[in-house]
């Protein structure tokens, strides 16, 4: 009770709020970061998120629209430009999921915080780190990377969430405001960082910078997709099986 509502980046509340791993699912988030609408307010994807989440008493009036452009592996020093390039690796990587599927190709994770990660790539404490290009360019961590290998390996986004009995005792005019707000951040969060910002400042900014990218190669998409399917299935049971695949599922465009 000590706020009322709070935005929350996602992937620091899910192993507290386990159905917002759906968020960031490694290859699985290429889908959401692609249709943002299967994640909108009112969707059957967010009523099940919020379905879940009142059983903790927490209520999410919107996840932004989507998720931001999936976190890629960045590195300096040692180019990592392939799935074979990530073996003996030391990344900075956030979340559990991520980490594990980083594992799968012999990558070691390493739980840095982001204020601290210039200077563990700077220092070579860790080889890369796992980013969304919007923490590269706050943190300055251009200055100290080369290459990003375009690798779908987690996403966030960040949601406005509430206490689901507050929301439930709130006077219809108040109900009303906060709605009409989320929806408007619903329809802009994600689609203006993502295009106006990511797109159209922050990966032309890095390309004039000397930045080389590598996109992954279908082949490569789909071992990684193989590769990352254990860690959808320690997700479903965290979650529930049938919650769990049931929420996969519309991502991958169920009705």
């Amino acid at each position: 009770g000590t706020i009322q509502f709070m935005f929350h980046t996602t992937s620091y509340i899910t192993r507290s709020f386990k159905i917002l791993g759906i968020t960031g699912l490694p290859s699985l988030v290429n889908n959401l970061y692609s249709n943002g609408d299967l994640i909108r307010m009112e969707s059957p994807l967010w009523k099940l998120i919020n379905d879940q989440l009142a059983k903790d008493d927490i209520f999410m009036l919107s996840a932004g629209g989507g998720v931001l452009e999936p976190e890629y592996v960045w590195s300096g020093k040692k180019k990592i430009a392939s799935l074979n390039d990530l073996s003996g690796k030391r990344l900075r990587i956030v979340s559990y999921e991520a980490t594990e599927a980083m594992k799968q190709f012999g990558s070691a994770g390493v739980r840095i915080p982001s204020s601290e990660t210039y200077l563990a790539l700077q220092r070579g404490t860790v080889d890369g780190a796992v980013l969304n290009i919007n923490t590269t360019m706050g943190r300055r961590l251009y200055e100290q990377l080369k290459y990003c290998y375009q690798l779908p390996v987690t996403a966030f986004t960040v949601g406005i969430f509430m206490s689901k009995r507050k929301w439930d005792r709130l006077d219809s005019a108040t109900k009303s405001a906060f709605w009409n707000a989320a929806s408007w951040y619903d329809n802009n969060f994600c689609s203006q960082v993502n295009n106006t910002y990511s797109k159209g400042q922050y990966w032309p900014k890095l390309n004039d910078n000397g930045l080389e990218t590598f996109i992954p190669t279908e082949k490569e998409l789909k071992i990684f997709s193989q590769k990352s399917e254990p860690i959808w299935n320690w997700w479903k049971k965290e979650v529930g099986e049938t919650v769990g695949q049931r929420a996969i599922d519309l991502v991958m465009g169920a009705k």
